[in-house]
């Protein structure tokens, strides 16, 4: 191979590689692993626009905008406010149903009763799952980069082989 044609092709490859990293980190970054931890300290505990998850005692009819899901066991999204009565209100985000499907919401206002609500949760980075997946990506982007720096080529051996000159 002709070596300007080389250089480009390693340069080429160099760019795809810084892009493919730098993508997959920014997602990770905006994106993140995220979990689910209990609140024991009540509503009072959240902010407003907070993300968090109402776990039901039965299961509520919630609409959500596109659809109106009958049989919601759990309600996801962000928080707005407590009414005097108890009553939480969402700006609601997604359900589950009893069989664990969800539905997605376009946050649509929607009021729990009180006498609904079994469990609170908010919405929090799970730093061992994030750190798991930047690691794979940053060895993914490191293995790419080694690839287009040498070229795919594989190192070792003394170039030798055929046979021996006779004397």
């Amino acid at each position: 191979m002709e070596k300007k044609a080389r250089a480009s092709l390693l340069c080429t490859a160099r760019t795809l590689a810084h892009r493919v990293a730098l993508t997959a980190l920014a997602l990770t970054a905006f994106t993140g692993c995220y979990k689910y931890t209990p609140v024991d300290e009540g509503v009072e505990a959240f902010r407003r626009g907070e993300d968090m998850r109402v776990s039901l005692t039965r299961p509520i009819e919630v609409d959500l905008g596109s659809v109106t899901v009958n049989d919601a066991v759990a309600v996801r999204g962000e928080f707005i406010q407590q009414d005097d009565d108890g009553t939480i209100v969402l700006a609601a985000l997604g359900t589950t149903s009893p069989t664990g499907a969800e539905m997605t919401g376009d946050g649509k206002t929607v009021r729990i009763p009180v006498d609904a609500i079994s469990s609170l949760e908010r919405k929090t980075i799970n730093a061992g799952a994030t750190a798991l997946t930047v690691g794979v990506i940053a060895g993914g982007a490191i293995a790419i980069g080694t690839v287009a720096l040498t070229g795919g080529e594989s190192g070792g051996g003394s170039g030798g082989g055929g046979t021996e000159p006779d004397q």
